[in-house]
């Protein structure tokens, strides 16, 4: 039984808010375990955080531990200037240590395992994604000053151009898993116009993308039936020029910086910062983005996991803890299934450094009542306020998207407002006319993906879906980072 939950000490407290995100409580233990303690010893830097709350789906830091932290990564990046790469490096490594463990685990034979066993590489697992933690947070630490020692570098040696030179310095140089599942799809819908067979290329394109629709890691993965069904969609386009679209913007932005470094003698320090800033773009994606991609190499691991504890389906083993689930292997425990209908209504995670603790039920509620980290009445009724993704001004009426299943009501020209975006949110991002987030920084994913999809965005609202309703007419001003509510739905 986790200890009693401190609900009016929390709410004593100041939050540094982060999102509003679903995640299954196994995908939420992964993350914020790592974080909150110091796992991964090759690192020598204090980067835990003890005091994380996931509440409901919206996840904050303590204010305090967050300030502090930040401040010492800060200063480290100050005296070490590639720190920060250096760290993303180490990052890539330790994932190909974890991919090939999850894959090589994967090909066992598991009727010889006994329960001990699938514990001990249970473990195993887990304390290598503990490990990632120490690298998850780096990205939304340095985002904010490293934009602000860009942007004024460039107004300085820019003049006139340097609001052109900042956007296309603000995108990653990498293409993004969701650019790479494009490409993917379009050479494969080139060879079945060439009438050619494309059924190997569909089971290694669901291999390799096929989890980008698992972001809340709750065993849900693109079909088969969702691959033809994209496919036909191209039946009337030019495939080989959005090919060669796509290839040919990559190499257009790779020359284009390497052109404003000549151009405008940008110093060596400025060079590395636009480097580390375009490398943590990427890694903010990147980053969350494995946690759910190599589960999907577990999968017979975790059926039979799943079948060894008696679960209905495979698919409740998410609500549950690594932890939990260790134990009940090893002592050859029953799993409470009604605690994982209670999580499935809604959770509480609370990392304080020491333990990292789940709590479900009537609490939810008294602690969504009581723990504040929003204060919409300081802002304008009329007006919302946020940072320009990718500039341009669009009047439109806006539609609230709070959760994937109403992704078929959005209309194409409507204005997209979501608490965050994740890769299977691009199909509605693309029809949309403008794009409001309650999430923040310039390295988000729907950042970066506006600047891909060239469509205005503003980001960092904090409370944009909780002020604009779905029929409101407001007009987007990207470019100032402004939101003004032209007519009440």
């Amino acid at each position: 039984m986790p200890n009693i939950l401190n609900i009016n000490k929390l709410a004593r407290l100041k939050w540094h808010y982060i999102h509003k995100r679903f995640r299954t409580p196994f995908y939420t233990y992964l993350l914020w375990e790592g974080v909150s303690r110091h796992y991964n010893h090759n690192l020598r830097f204090p980067y835990e955080m003890g005091a994380v709350l996931y509440l409901d789906q919206e996840l904050m830091f303590g204010d305090n531990v967050w300030r502090q932290t930040q401040a010492l990564t800060l200063s480290k990046l100050g005296k070490e200037s590639k720190f920060i790469k250096n760290s993303f490096r180490d990052a890539y490594k330790l994932n190909d240590k974890t991919e090939k463990f999850a894959r090589e685990l994967n090909q066992k034979k598991f009727n010889i395992y006994t329960n001990v066993q699938l514990a001990d590489n249970l473990e195993k697992y887990c304390q290598l994604c503990f490990s990632m933690g120490a690298f998850i947070i780096f990205p939304l630490f340095i985002e904010e000053y490293l934009e602000n020692f860009v942007s004024t570098e460039i107004n300085k040696r820019c003049k006139d151009k340097a609001p052109e030179v900042i956007h296309n310095l603000g995108a990653s140089l990498k293409s993004s898993s969701t650019e790479d599942d494009e490409l993917s799809l379009l050479k494969i819908a080139l060879k079945r116009r060439q009438g050619l067979a494309i059924e190997v290329e569909i089971k290694r394109h669901l291999q390799n993308y096929g989890w980008l629709k698992n972001s809340a890691m709750n065993n849900s993965y693109y079909s088969e039936k969702e691959i033809y069904q994209r496919l036909d969609s191209l039946r009337n386009a030019d495939v080989a020029a959005k090919i060669r679209n796509i290839i040919n913007e990559r190499r257009r932005k790779i020359a284009q910086v390497k052109k404003y470094q000549i151009d405008f003698g940008f110093s060596r320090k400025l060079i590395n910062h636009i480097e580390t800033l375009q490398e943590a773009i990427y890694f903010r994606s990147w980053r969350t983005e494995r946690f759910y991609r190599n589960i999907q190499y577990l999968s017979s691991f975790l059926q039979e996991v799943s079948k060894r504890l008696g679960l209905k389906s495979w698919e409740e083993i998410f609500y549950l803890l690594p932890t939990e689930i260790i134990d009940c292997l090893r002592q050859e425990l029953k799993v409470d299934l009604g605690v994982i209908k209670s999580r499935k209504q809604g959770y509480i995670m609370w990392a304080d450094g020491r333990h990292t603790q789940i709590y479900s039920g009537n609490i939810v509620a008294q602690a969504k009542n009581k723990i504040k980290f929003l204060d919409i009445q300081k802002q304008k009724q009329n007006e919302i306020k946020g940072q320009t993704a990718c500039r341009g001004v669009v009047v439109a009426k806006v539609h609230v998207i709070k959760s994937k299943t109403e992704f078929k009501k959005f209309k194409n020209k409507e204005i997209l407002v979501v608490p965050s975006t994740t890769p299977d949110y691009v199909p509605i991002m693309k029809k949309a006319a403008a794009i409001i987030t309650d999430e923040g920084g310039l390295t988000c994913h729907a950042a970066i993906m506006s600047r891909e999809l060239s469509i205005p965005c503003i980001i960092g609202t904090k409370i944009g879906t909780k002020v604009l309703h779905s029929g409101d007419l407001v007009e987007v001003d990207a470019g100032k980072g402004v939101i003004k509510i032209l007519k009440k739905a």
